[in-house]
């Protein structure tokens, strides 16, 4: 999905959250990536605070809705520290029926179900939800075994169960 998100203008908006931090931080600069195509420019970027939004909603629609005449066609909004006080201001920013090219990169700690940004997240076809969590023993023990599969290796048993305790969780 990240690999193609600067193609899909359908998607204004990614909410990236979730206990593993690393992985977090990995998918975002991935999207940024994606959607920032001339890292050079100082117009392609915007970095926003939770709390600048609180203090003043129209902040994020101002920056979501700017065009530049001088950047690039396509601007990222970054807001880190994403929370349940911002969510009011996502959703009346996609109820409004004009289009703009920008994205705004959402990244937040773990929000449990009952989180209504999450919730907005999940529901809305312009948002894209992307959790990271910590991979567990089984989902360790899947992927060594499925590159020892990839590369025709035939292992012992036990094999799997010795790297995942040297390397797993």
């Amino acid at each position: 999905f990240i690999r193609n998100i600067d193609k899909n203008k359908d998607i204004s908006a990614a909410l990236i959250f979730g206990p593993e931090s690393g992985l977090v931080s990995i998918r975002s600069k991935e999207i940024a990536k994606k959607i920032i195509t001339d890292s050079s420019n100082p117009f392609a970027f915007s970095d926003i605070s939770t709390k600048r939004i609180e203090e003043n909603g129209n902040i994020l629609f101002d920056e979501f809705f700017s065009m530049s005449m001088f950047g690039p066609d396509r601007k990222l909004i970054k807001i880190d520290q994403a929370n349940n006080k911002i969510t009011k201001n996502i959703k009346s920013l996609f109820e409004v029926e004009s289009k703009s090219d920008n994205f705004i990169l959402l990244i937040a700690g773990e929000l449990d179900n009952t989180s209504s940004l999450r919730k907005l997240s999940e529901k809305s076809p312009k948002i894209a939800t992307i959790a990271c969590y910590e991979d567990n023993v089984a989902t360790i023990s899947n992927i060594i075994r499925s590159e020892f599969t990839k590369k025709n290796i035939k292992i012992e048993a036990g094999v799997i169960e010795y790297i995942n305790s040297k390397f797993g969780k």
